[in-house]
């Protein structure tokens, strides 16, 4: 099983020791399940006012998760939540894929998601 535990957003020191630039993370929870559970999509780091696709490459397809239509719109401190599903299980095999969060203004982050197959 993965570990659920997700990169914190992170920041990068300048020479003078001040804090610069943020660098966007995402969490996946929960991080495993079975094709068609509830899953959310957190987020940091992403700039504000970022329109924001999640997206995973399962069966050699890519699909949006959340809804493709609505842009998912990073909050005034960078921030997302995007509630959705696991793929069914016609495209969602079992193993281990990389949800991807990628934004409009170059913003880029990702996350590990087990799908874990239905015993026959």
């Amino acid at each position: 099983m993965v570990s659920c535990a997700g990169p914190s957003a992170s920041t990068r020191p300048s020479e003078e020791g001040a804090l610069q630039q943020k660098f966007p993370s995402v969490v996946v929870i929960p991080c495993s399940g079975k094709p068609e559970a509830r899953i959310s999509v957190l987020g940091a780091g992403f700039v504000p006012g970022e329109e924001v696709q999640i997206e995973v490459n399962m069966s050699g397809v890519s699909l949006f998760l959340g809804s493709r239509e609505a842009a998912h719109v990073a909050n005034e401190m960078g921030a997302i939540k995007i509630d959705s599903f696991i793929p069914g299980k016609l495209v969602a095999k079992g193993g281990l894929y990389t949800v991807r969060a990628i934004g409009n203004k170059g913003s880029f982050a990702t996350h590990p998601l087990e799908v874990i197959e239905e015993k026959k």
